[in-house]
């Protein structure tokens, strides 16, 4: 493999502060035809220029520097698109093939698979929704987000139309569509906006402003039981603006339940730069103690990073926990296995959830009305995470982790500098590391690899850890973490 080429940044602690609002950032460095995702290795670009004026897409990767943070904002909204092609199929050469009930232990497939949610969880809910039913997940009627984020699109347009020319608005409420609405809505929209209309939450006229805010924090925000495959976001809407419209909070997330195996994936979207919610996040840097929250934890788990912890437990972490507490065994009686992931922020906010799912096992909630479990935990993997808690919070998680059997593997790509990340605060890192050097050779359970110190930018693409996975499925030297045996 060609060597790799890394923009480095050597950062003292002051110089770290000043930067801390591009700390979580993930350089998205793949576009929707998965070029450098599934196949190719993605190195660091290596000069600084107006890369937005070049008109060749692989030219414009090119160009882009990680040296200078500022230049991953732009970066970091080209959607990556991890092609599902690569990753390990069932015995019939398609779908989803993933190790339940093997236990602990690293299992290369499930970290490929997983480095794939991750990595998709920065495309948009009605790309990626798709190609996830098309794996199996989800239910038929989980087909609709593409349909429905179709509307969401369709409803601004409409709205801006409406303000440029009043005139053009609907104003009769029929069948609870009013005038053009029916013919430009999708199936999702229209009965969407029945539902909300029989429940009272719409006047008999359409609104001028706010339908397409309500109906993506319905979206959004919304626990179905019967759903196999949902995306939440924190955020809020505001029906008192004059413009109303859904703004997304730092914490989002997919859970994505299959339907013929009794996996249930929940994955954390990373810092993206543009944002500031996820910026405030990253630059809340004091700690917490989770007994602060105890509809989450009991005493005993001490202390972590209070923007990581905040952000988890906001509206999207307390939605998944409501999602978890319907789940249900599978038919044949078998309890789900939820696996937690994410890059980036989305790796601390991954940590953060196992926890809590494993308190919620050691409380026994995981049991149904006969004492048998509905799920449990199968594992955490993270990737280019930063640090989350004290000593004392990660002696709990292991334990517990231990005890329940849950699979708790950590992915540094090299030099990464976010896994580095607060070190001034006394804050560690969980479970096991697996490391990829500077060739995404992946070495199994290092003892003698330190963080750096001076670290690398380019060493936190989520493309490389995608990559990494899959290399390491190759070598013939990892044949015993890649059975599920």
């Amino acid at each position: 493999m060609g060597e790799r080429r890394r923009g480095r940044v050597g950062l003292a602690i002051g110089a770290l502060l000043a930067t801390a609002p591009m700390l979580g950032c993930d350089s998205d460095n793949g576009a929707p035809d998965g070029m450098e995702a599934a196949g190719g290795k993605a190195d660091a670009p290596q000069s600084e220029g107006d890369c937005d004026k070049l008109k060749d897409e692989a030219a414009q990767r090119a160009c882009l520097t990680f040296a200078n943070l500022s230049d991953l904002d732009g970066f970091a909204r080209k959607e990556l698109w991890a092609e599902a092609e690569p990753l390990p199929r069932g015995p019939d050469g398609e779908g989803f093939d993933f190790c339940t009930g093997a236990g602990p232990g690293l299992h290369l497939q499930n970290a490929a698979w997983l480095a794939f949610m991750s990595a998709n969880a920065y495309v948009h809910p009605d790309t990626i929704g798709p190609v996830l039913s098309s794996l199996g997940f989800g239910n038929d009627s989980d087909l609709f987000w593409g349909l429905c984020y179709a509307d969401v699109f369709t409803l601004q347009a409409l709205e801006e139309q409406w303000a440029n020319d009043p005139s053009s608005k609907p104003d009769v409420f029929e069948d609870a569509l009013g005038g053009g609405l029916r013919e430009s809505l999708s199936v999702c929209g229209r009965d969407w906006y029945l539902q909300e209309a029989r429940a009272g939450r719409l006047e008999n006229k359409v609104p001028a402003a706010g339908l397409a805010a309500k109906l993506e924090s319905w979206l959004l925000q919304e626990v179905d039981a019967d759903s196999k495959l949902q995306f939440f976001s924190g955020g809020e809407f505001n029906a008192e603006d004059e413009r109303p419209e859904f703004r997304p909070g730092s914490t989002q997330a997919l859970w994505a339940e299959h339907r013929q195996s009794p996996a249930v994936i929940i994955s954390f979207r990373g810092t993206e730069p543009s944002a500031i919610a996820d910026i405030l996040v990253d630059l809340d840097v004091r700690i917490d103690r989770l007994v602060d929250f105890p509809h989450w934890f009991d005493i005993g788990w001490g202390n972590v990073h209070r923007g990581f912890n905040r952000a988890a437990q906001a509206t999207a972490g307390t939605l998944l926990l409501d999602k978890v507490d319907q789940l249900e065994a599978t038919e044949d009686g078998t309890p789900h296995e939820i696996w937690v992931t994410g890059h980036s922020l989305g790796g601390a906010l991954a940590t953060l959830f196992a926890s809590a799912l494993l308190e919620k096992m050691d409380r026994g909630e995981h049991l149904d009305e006969f004492g048998d479990p509905r799920w449990v935990v199968g594992g955490s993997y993270t990737f280019g995470s930063p640090r989350v808690g004290r000593p004392e919070f990660g002696d709990r998680f292991e334990g517990l982790a231990d005890r329940y059997g849950a699979s708790i593997m950590r992915f540094r790509n090299h030099d990464d500098l976010v896994t580095r990340v607060p070190f001034w605060l006394g804050l560690e890192h969980v479970g096991q590391l697996e490391y990829l050097d500077d060739d995404l050779e992946l070495h199994h359970a290092p003892d003698d690899i330190d963080e750096p110190w001076v670290g690398s930018v380019a060493d936190h693409a989520v493309a490389d850890y995608y990559h990494g996975a899959l290399n390491a499925m190759e070598r013939p030297d990892n044949a015993s973490f890649t059975t599920c045996e």
